[in-house]
């Protein structure tokens, strides 16, 4: 049977061709602003591996191309069943079939079948050790709000949220279409940041809406399409009965000097985690993917040499960014292969 998270396992193998290639470098480009960086940068072959990852990626999407449109519109009637069995099978104690101190292999997925465990499928960054040469006009960024990173799919009716570690969290109705028993017969997929004490879906990015697949699409695209929508309904970024968690899109910011001077200066609403850079043109791929780039705030100057509010410059380990993110690394066994499962901005 094929449900939602078969199909969304595939997603990688089904994507398309990124578009856009590196342009040539300006004189002023931001990636050459501070010297500390540009020599950190070159130190080693962090640099020299990201920019291969890159370009490696890019093959893969050369080679991966392929429409899942239809794949998508026949979804419909086996996400329902899906949800639903999932649903039952979360309320269920596991000694309904399996022993509690059963910890077999066999047993372990199988308790993970009946919690409503799913594979991740959220696509995560790098730490952003090699500027590109495109940087200030193919890249934008992001302010990520502090919080919990989950997949939001509203389909059949209700709206059911996934944890990174893939098990189902909360379901819910809410006005997203798919959402709720009045647009049940709509898909809706998005990436997102649940800011818990405030009870708000922070929106990174947009997979699927209303039954649309935008993974494929660009980047700069799929962030315009969601501003565009939620405009349009500003009853999603609303709290009501009906809608108990709000969605929120976030904002985009030119990677000059400029836009990343004004991002991290703007009044927020939520506590700042970090920064996330992405590629214009990439598209939605489960897994790390080396064009989102990730920094934390205090890095900016060192980076870019662009000055920072004085809340941001807090930095306990008094570390440079080097020899942070090589701590960060061994910490969390984190090498920069797709393969590894702990990123950067995994919350």
């Amino acid at each position: 049977m094929l449900n939602l998270f078969v199909f969304l396992n595939v997603m990688e193998e089904l994507t398309g061709i990124l578009k856009e290639t590196f342009s040539l470098k300006e004189e002023n480009d931001i990636s050459e602003a501070h010297p500390r960086f540009s020599k950190y940068k070159n130190e080693g072959r962090a640099k020299e591996v990201q920019r291969q990852r890159r370009e490696e990626y890019k093959q893969r999407q050369l080679e991966r191309r392929f429409n899942y449109l239809q794949i998508l519109r026949g979804l419909k009637t086996e996400i329902g069943g899906e949800i639903k069995n999932d649903f039952n099978a979360d309320s269920m104690d596991d000694t309904d079939s399996i022993a509690s101190n059963d910890t077999t292999k066999e047993a372990l997925e199988l308790k993970k079948k009946k919690r409503g465990h799913k594979r991740n499928y959220l696509m995560f960054s790098e730490w952003m050790v090699d500027i590109p040469e495109n940087f200030e006009n193919e890249w934008v960024m992001k302010l990520c709000p502090e919080g919990k990173r989950q997949l939001v799919v509203a389909a059949n009716g209700l709206t059911n949220v996934y944890a990174k570690s893939g098990f189902r969290i909360n379901q819910f109705a809410s006005y997203l279409p798919g959402g709720c028993k009045s647009n049940r017969d709509s898909l809706t997929i998005l990436d997102c940041i649940l800011d818990t004490k405030k009870n708000i879906f922070y929106v990174l990015d947009l997979i699927s809406w209303d039954s649309t697949d935008f993974s494929s699409s660009e980047f700069e695209f799929r962030h315009y399409w969601l501003v565009s929508r939620f405009d349009e309904n500003p009853i999603f970024g609303q709290k009501t009965k009906k809608n108990p968690y709000p969605f929120v899109p976030l904002s985009i910011y030119p990677c000059t000097k400029e836009g990343i001077t004004k991002g991290i200066n703007e009044e927020i609403s939520f506590k700042l985690d970090g920064l996330l850079f992405y590629s214009k043109s990439v598209f939605y791929e489960s897994g790390q993917n080396p064009f989102v780039g990730w920094l934390l705030p205090w890095m900016l100057p060192d980076c870019f040499g662009i000055e920072i509010p004085e809340k941001y410059k807090e930095n306990d380990e008094k570390k440079e960014v080097k020899e942070f993110i090589l701590d960060y690394n061994q910490t969390h066994d984190f090498t920069g292969s797709a393969k590894k499962e702990k990123h950067p901005v995994e919350k």
